[in-house]
């Protein structure tokens, strides 16, 4: 449940929702390492940047559960409105797949790791061939 309430926070733009879903001492091993800080207000502040900078919208294809690991699979569509990464906006638009894991423990969110494909989401701004 605080999975799926996430990535409802973060479609409808409540980050603030974010307090209630991870822990003081969450850890973002998805974030570009050094980046932000652990807990809650790191993760909002990466959450913000991707819908600043890329408008990233979120679709939940599949989520599945067992004992506190959450995967959930995501389609990220969007465009590349404003900086990102040191990279000027490119006014394009991107569409990709991810996989989320998540440990969850008591009912709130303390670990998250990615595996995103960055390559297509590259390609499609023309960062890379």
């Amino acid at each position: 449940a605080p999975v799926l309430a996430l990535f409802d926070a973060v479609q409808s733009g409540e980050l603030e929702r974010i307090d209630d879903l991870v822990s003081a001492d969450f850890v973002d091993h998805g974030a570009p390492p050094g980046m932000i800080p652990p807990g809650p207000e790191g993760y909002r502040t990466i959450f913000r940047l991707l819908k600043t900078a890329l408008r990233i919208d979120y679709a939940v294809l599949d989520v599945v559960a067992e004992g506190e690991s959450v995967m959930a699979w995501v389609r990220c569509t969007g465009r590349h409105v404003g900086e990102f990464l040191g990279v000027p906006a490119t006014d394009r638009e991107f569409a990709f797949e991810a996989m989320h894991r998540y440990r969850v423990e008591d009912g709130v969110i303390r670990e998250h790791h990615a595996v995103r494909d960055d390559l297509v989401l590259y390609r499609q701004l023309g960062l890379t061939s």
